[in-house]
């Protein structure tokens, strides 16, 4: 998606995270930002997904399997920015 924090949407974005997170979804990657950042799911944010924000000069490889997503970002340069390994859901 384009914009990754909430806020966006009329209402708010609880609607949609909501959503998400009743449809299992995993991971998130958007670029709205420019710059890299990476939010787990955890007790402190309100999604249960990964979220991913690629920078401007990044890529986002992401390989998957039936046992898990691997991610890779790589600058432009070739560069590693993060690596990221997302178990399958028993």
């Amino acid at each position: 998606m384009h914009q990754p924090r909430w806020g966006w949407l009329a209402d708010g974005n609880a609607p949609w995270i909501a959503v998400a997170n009743d449809a299992g979804i995993d991971l998130v990657i958007a670029g709205h930002t420019h710059q890299f950042s990476y939010t787990p799911p955890g007790p402190d944010v309100p999604h249960k997904y990964h979220l991913l924000v690629v920078g401007q000069d990044q890529v986002a490889r992401v390989d998957g399997t039936t046992s898990e997503l691997k991610v890779v970002v790589t600058g432009t340069d070739g560069k590693l920015v993060h690596t990221l390994v997302i178990p399958a859901r028993r």
